[in-house]
């Protein structure tokens, strides 16, 4: 009783360092993404209450993912009808979750682990959970998914998948002692299954991970033969199902690339080497190695393109074939090996995402971690240096927990963040550029000229990374006008305009076009009208503006705005038809259209448009805007803009 009582301590004595450590970290911002899926989006900023109407304008999204990840959706529902827009409680829920993950963790550890000894060793079992457990927690490899609050989706998928393989190992605990139970931990199972799924689309791996706990731990034995039968042919039939469908995933987002300045190919070969630094990160962390942004990792253009390519590859097949071969000799090293190849299946393969992240580690790195405290108590218990082995992992987790502890604290302020991630990544462009952001925001908010000069040199250097950025130059010319360099940007002019012509429309020129709209549809906007004008017949003018329906859509509402302050109202009409024809789910642009044919003294078709806009209001989340509207078409209404890429 004494001894479980002393684990229960420890426990939560970690769990407890783990809150502290994260501490300071949970005083940071809003950041990047979280914008366009909290702070920008309606259907969770309209939300005021916990109705179910609320509920349901909450997983209502149109863009997060091919699920829509309602469940991840809902959580930031709750935060908003709780606490309002407060960082703060965003980033606490985050940790709670986080913590909730390594109770689910220790569990499973434990349950795992009591499948390798023939005799019962319950402290030894404890020690090597609890300390693997610690580890996971207070790995600094972590940190973005806890404080980078739209990471909650990882989150929660970890969490859910975590429960399903502590459900499944529970389940088949009981078949191989012939108890009565699992059928309800079956049920549970396939919970957590949909849970985990539908909070981001990672959870269709869980099958995997039971699959390689079963033919690792369980092996298919059972009380009874039925159940194995039973068992080995339900995953033969869900093999047999997941074939089809990764090479119907292949074919179509492999076509899927346009997006992206590497190939499918170039992924597969990069990917590599992007997992022996995961590898690293986990292994051998080094916090000045990890960031938000990892772009300035080079691509593999071939094998040997760099030449750590071929090495790489050769490296994970190695592995690979240690995995399946040391399942009976050396199960947790095989599971470990074998669990974190596939949490990357997903997101470290074909899919056209962007290289490298640090959150896709965070359900993967314990099965790296767990083979090092495992092996280090099983040699001690054998040599009886059990001490040794527990001030070893001690020692250990106290260095993850000041790793995590000094890059909370930078997580903690925004300008520390963007200063520090520039300082060890200058060849990182986003990460420029985003210190660019920070420092241009806190600079207009403060009237800080020394901030706005600081941001224009972290944007001139992400010009230099890269010439074709065409958000970039729009930023730079933006605060050389705004700090008196007016007399300096006619360059930077001729280049914007040679890139908005050719270089492909992505999301940051689209963004930086609305951006200005916005500006000009404002007092006091600085950016030059005659510059926006010979933009917006720049991009009209790109042949690839179509390519992203979407992007293009920004690109006519703003353009469509822009018509209406130069007072061409026909333009304007005809570029928000366009809008419209490229993404006529958009609830806003039907309303811009409705208040320009108002405009026009073309009433009917402007009602016409008014009940196509309520028509995709199912939710009512944009009740107050369509009522706006509405009492403008009621009346001989002066246009004004809603969102600054309106009219």
């Amino acid at each position: 009783m004494r001894s479980r009582a002393r684990w229960y301590v420890l426990t939560a004595a970690f769990f407890l360092l783990c809150g502290l450590a994260y501490w300071p970290g949970l005083y940071g911002p809003f950041l990047f993404d979280d914008y366009s899926n909290i702070l920008d989006n309606e259907r969770l900023t309209s939300i005021e209450d916990f109705r179910i109407a609320s509920i349901q304008t909450a997983i209502s999204q149109e863009e997060p993912g091919p699920l829509g990840r309602p469940v991840s959706f809902v959580s930031f529902a709750l935060n908003i009808a709780a606490t309002g827009l407060d960082p703060y409680w965003f980033k606490v829920t985050n940790l709670a979750i986080h913590l909730l993950s390594g109770l689910a963790l220790l569990a499973l550890l434990r349950v795992l682990s009591r499948t390798l000894f023939d005799a019962p060793r319950p402290s030894l079992i404890a020690a090597i959970s609890l300390a693997t457990c610690a580890a996971w927690l207070l790995h600094p490899i972590n940190v973005t998914s806890v404080l980078y609050v739209v990471q909650r989706m990882a989150e929660l998928s970890a969490l859910f998948a975590l429960l399903a393989m502590l459900l499944y190992s529970l389940a088949r605990q009981r078949q191989m002692e012939g108890r009565p139970g699992a059928t309800l931990f079956y049920a549970g199972l396939a919970v957590t299954f949909l849970l985990a799924i539908f909070s981001k689309e990672n959870g269709i791996l869980i099958p995997g991970y039971l699959f390689l706990i079963e033919i690792v731990f369980f092996r298919f034995r059972a009380g009874e033969t039925r159940v194995s039968h039973s068992l080995k042919w339900l995953y033969l039939s869900g093999a047999a199902l997941a074939v089809p469908v990764v090479i119907l995933a292949f074919l179509h987002y492999g076509a899927s690339y346009q997006i992206r300045d590497f190939t499918i190919e170039e992924r597969l070969l990069t990917q590599a080497r992007v997992l022996w630094f995961y590898v690293q990160s986990i292994l051998v962390p080094d916090i000045r190695s990890m960031a938000i942004f990892h772009d300035d990792v080079a691509i593999s253009r071939s094998l040997l393109e760099p030449a750590t390519t071929l090495i790489s590859i050769l490296g994970l097949a190695a592995a690979l074939i240690a995995g399946v071969t040391l399942r009976r000799r050396a199960p947790v090293l095989s599971f470990g090996i074998l669990f974190f190849l596939l949490s990357h299946a997903m997101e470290s393969t074909f899919l056209p995402l962007e290289m490298i992240h640090e959150h896709r580690n965070y359900l993967g790195s314990w099965g790296l971690l767990w083979p090092v405290f495992f092996y280090l108590f099983v040699l001690a218990d054998r040599h009886h240096r059990l001490l040794l082995a527990s001030a070893v992992s001690l020692l250990l987790i106290a260095v993850l927990a000041a790793g995590t502890r000094i890059r909370a604290g930078y997580w903690g302020n925004e300008l520390l963040l963007a200063e520090y991630q520039a300082h060890h990544h200058p060849a990182s462009f986003r990460t420029l550029i985003s210190a660019g952001t920070a420092y241009s925001g806190y600079g207009e908010a403060t009237g800080n000229p020394d901030l706005l000069r600081k941001s224009l040199d972290y944007y001139r250097r992400a010009h230099e990374l890269d010439p074709q950025a065409s958000n970039v130059l729009v930023s730079i010319i933006s605060l050389s006008v705004i700090l008196g360099q007016g007399q300096e940007i006619t360059d930077f002019e001729h280049k914007l305009k040679d890139n908005l012509v050719r270089q492909p429309i992505g999301n940051e020129t689209t963004n930086a076009f609305v951006m200005v709209s916005r500006c000009l549809s404002e007092d006091g906007c600085v950016f030059p009208q005659r510059l926006y004008r010979k933009m917006t017949e720049a991009m009209l003018r790109n042949p690839r503006l179509e390519e992203i329906p979407t992007n293009a859509a920004k690109v006519y509402s703003a353009s469509s705005n822009f018509a209406y302050l130069d007072g061409d109202l026909e333009l304007a009409i005809h570029y928000g038809e366009q809008a419209l024809r490229l993404h006529p789910t958009d609830l806003q642009y039907w309303l811009n259209q409705a208040i320009l044919l108002k405009t026009a003294g073309r009433d009917a078709e402007a009602r016409d448009h008014l009940e196509r806009a309520k028509a995709i209001d199912g939710t009512h989340y944009a009740a107050a805007r369509i009522e706006t509207v509405e009492r403008q078409l009621m009346t001989d209404a002066n246009p004004a803009s809603e969102d600054g890429d309106s009219p």
